[in-house]
């Protein structure tokens, strides 16, 4: 009976570590990451004004409230800006209840 559990044990690990270096095959669909985003989430650290570009002064087309999850899509360099204890000029493209566009990096978790 002792045989037969480590038996069983060691054939799930190997089934485990085997799925682990599986790849997708080529033109399989992506697939989707915790809270339906495609990418990643971004939970806000801050009240955030999600806007069109990247720069302070950019037109905001919507907010983000402290401590909701978006889904980032991807960052990129910008206008330098000091927000949520930091400065620097990576923002990070969001979706947020069907707004798309950026916010400061350092104010996403």
């Amino acid at each position: 009976m002792i045989k037969t559990r480590i038996a069983t044990a060691a054939a799930a690990a190997a089934l485990v570590a085997a799925s682990i270096g599986l790849a997708a095959p080529a033109g399989a669909a992506p697939v989707k990451a915790s809270g339906g985003c495609w990418n990643t989430t971004a939970k806000a650290k801050e009240t955030l004004k999600i806007r069109t570009s990247r720069k302070i002064s950019g037109t905001a087309v919507g907010l983000i409230p402290k401590g909701a999850t978006g889904c980032y899509e991807y960052g990129q360099e910008g206008q330098r800006y000091s927000y949520c204890g930091k400065s620097d000029n990576m923002w990070d493209y969001i979706t947020y209840r069907g707004m798309k566009g950026y916010v400061p990096h350092s104010c996403i978790i």
